[in-house]
């Protein structure tokens, strides 16, 4: 697990990444999820669905300011093994004090509008998916693992109806709109509904 002594002795952004990623990777494997070091991925099944949480970097990683760690999800039908357009709201979360955020208005777990809507939207939640790991102290990590539960956690609920309206009244229009045009997924959202 994260090692705040060892995590202080690295100074590549590579090396940093690989050691957090690792580090989330051992948490959620002994959770019974599996890690697939190699592509940084975390990757669970439930009784329909195949899901993953993939972690990712940045090309302008500088040395003792900037080690980006982003997270991007993905859910699969067991039934065709096909990827759905499902997006998810990100979740916000802050690696360490006084790190900067993006110029969005949002609140956990509260209902906002995103500044950077070009259109009239209804209400949705809008959470960042990324964090700067340079400086990351215990709290910080925790903050990562509460992050990635959540998600974890909203994922699963994909499995119920009451999780699929909940996702549905979650995100934003233009994501409904994306998540609606596709065929496979709309099936899936009709299929949980009891519609199917």
């Amino acid at each position: 697990m994260f090692d705040k002594f060892y995590f202080d002795t690295l100074n590549d952004p590579k090396d940093i990444f690989k050691y957090v990623c690792d580090s989330v990777g051992e948490y959620y494997k002994e959770k019974g999820f599996k890690y697939i070091k190699s592509k940084r991925s975390i990757l669970w099944e439930t009784e329909r669905l195949s899901h993953c949480i993939v972690f990712g970097t940045a090309s302008f990683n500088k040395w003792g300011e900037t080690v980006i760690f982003s997270v991007s999800s993905a859910v699969f039908g067991k039934d065709k093994g096909e990827k759905l357009a499902l997006r998810f709201p990100m979740y916000r979360f802050k690696a360490k004090k006084g790190q900067t955020e993006r110029a969005v208005i949002y609140f956990d777990g509260a209902v906002v509008y995103d500044d950077f809507l070009w259109k009239n939207e209804r209400p949705h939640i809008v959470w960042q998916n990324s964090c700067n790991l340079q400086g990351l102290d215990d709290e910080g990590f925790e903050n990562i693992l509460k992050y990635l539960d959540k998600l974890i956690d909203l994922q699963n609920s994909l499995e119920t109806k009451e999780g699929v309206e909940e996702y549905l009244d979650m995100i934003s229009e233009s994501t409904l709109d994306y998540v609606l045009e596709d065929e496979k997924t709309r099936e899936y959202i009709e299929k949980v509904k009891g519609r199917i």
